[in-house]
């Protein structure tokens, strides 16, 4: 099993189990035949933008990471989000929201809410995601 290890602004590490359920569910500590259970784990990054006080309305809230950072290139592949914000805070993740698959680096982000930035900051993606898909039965 490999495992992918993060810096910078925050580790996330979700879990997606789905059970896959016959006619009925078994009770505890039995396991009937021809259950599937499915599991699948990544390593993300969470960008997270807080309004104070929240929004009263809907705002536009754009997204940008770009990296990874070479120095030889001066910049890195740029990605964009776009989705709506409503409340007092807005989270995305890196790499899933940006439909993208993460390399070893240097990362910048900006988030602009109705055009205007609102927060921005950099991070460091050690090690690609190792997510796994698994099935028992």
């Amino acid at each position: 099993m490999r495992s992918s290890v993060l810096a910078g602004v925050g580790l996330v590490p979700p879990i997606l189990l789905t059970i896959l359920v016959g006619a009925s569910p078994p009770t505890l500590g039995q396991t009937p035949a021809g259950q599937r259970w499915e599991y699948g784990e990544s390593v993300s990054v969470r960008l997270r933008i807080r309004s104070e006080p929240p929004l009263a309305g809907v705002a536009t809230v754009r997204c940008v990471v770009e990296g990874p950072l070479r120095p030889s290139q001066g910049t890195g592949v740029r990605s964009t989000t776009e989705r709506e914000f409503r409340g007092a805070e807005f989270v995305i993740y890196f790499p899933e929201d940006f439909a993208r698959r993460a390399q070893p680096g240097k990362y910048t982000w900006t988030c602009l809410v109705e055009d205007r930035v609102t927060a921005s900051g950099s991070f460091e993606y050690l090690s690609e995601d190792a997510a796994k898909v698994g099935a028992t039965q």
